[in-house]
């Protein structure tokens, strides 16, 4: 949704997208995997994770990159941080760690 005085932005070059722009059914995987592709990127790769859902969504973007690819998973590396800001911070690595392992990536 495009507020009125407030230009679309896009933090990639190439057409702006909104999150309402695509869905799964029409190749969220894909684009992703082509703008990937376009920047030459090759593994060994590093991926930081917060746990908030931007991060989240780029990890399993990641893992559906990396299997359609034939990648090893191992090769990406999830880096996340306790800044211990706040006493949840701990739990949330943690629980960003375990989605890491369940999609085979390293740490």
């Amino acid at each position: 949704m495009q507020r009125t005085g407030y230009p679309e932005m896009s933090r990639v070059s190439g057409p702006q997208t909104t999150a309402t722009d695509l869905s799964p059914s029409q190749g969220v995987e894909q684009e992703f995997a082509e703008r990937l592709s376009s920047f030459g990127v090759e593994t060994p790769l590093a991926l930081g994770v917060s746990g908030g859902g931007d991060s989240v969504a780029l990890m399993h973007l990641a893992a559906a990159w990396a299997k359609a690819t034939g990648i090893d998973p191992a090769s990406i590396f999830v880096l996340t941080v306790d800044h211990g800001l706040r006493p949840e911070a701990a739990e949330e690595v943690a629980q960003v760690g375990a989605w890491a392992r369940g999609l085979g990536f390293s740490q």
